[in-house]
């Protein structure tokens, strides 16, 4: 069970302390499905990256594993707010933002941390925690490029919440788009460091 039993000092559960669970799992409704198991898989594409300014989410409660790529496409936008702007995967294509993968980090996260995630990002509110295809790409010996596919947890944005508030430009503005090194990966989004400029 998740950490807020430790905090009371009683043998057995009180009201208050039911209280108190339900309000801190509001927006983490199917933890009963998450603790299954100690670790989740999770896609990470924006601020809570390597080197980005909330990677102590995640830096000590999981394991990095590798990069890689949503199969899906989505448009990605930022929130411009300088050092604290953050990007929105959305599925819906804007003309100034196409649907393209996005590229980003795979991490296998303690579920214990998945309640702070999903306070953090509004699970259910601004975004929504969805499990998705990724392909992560690596180099068989002889040179053939190669790839595997799996399943992970991304938080989409909600459509109706977040399009009618990009303006393309002051308040927001989509992320850049790299063209491929390698031709099989196709045009993606990244969400670098450089966005927070």
């Amino acid at each position: 069970m998740f950490n807020l039993w430790k905090k009371k000092k009683s043998v057995f559960p009180d009201a208050d302390w039911f209280e108190e669970t339900e309000r801190e799992t509001d927006f983490t409704p199917d933890i009963w499905r998450l603790e299954r198991y100690q670790f989740q898989l999770m896609f990470i594409y924006g601020e809570m990256m390597r080197q980005h300014q909330m990677h102590s989410m995640v830096e000590e409660f999981s394991v990095p594993l590798a990069k890689g790529f949503t199969q899906g496409k989505y448009s990605l936008w930022k929130k411009n707010l300088g050092n604290v702007s953050f990007p929105i995967a959305l599925d819906v294509p804007f003309s100034g933002a196409p649907l393209e993968a996005i590229k980003g980090e795979l991490y296998a996260i303690q579920t214990s941390q998945y309640i702070n995630l999903d306070k953090f990002k509004l699970n259910g509110y601004h975004f929504l925690r969805q499990r998705v295809p990724i392909v992560i790409p690596y180099r068989e010996i002889g040179g053939y490029e190669q790839s595997t596919k799996i399943q992970a947890w991304m938080y989409v944005g909600i459509s109706d919440y977040w399009v009618e508030q990009l303006d393309a430009g002051y308040l927001f503005s989509p992320v850049r788009i790299f063209k491929p090194s390698k031709a099989w990966t196709g045009k993606y989004y990244y969400f670098s460091i450089m966005e927070y400029e």
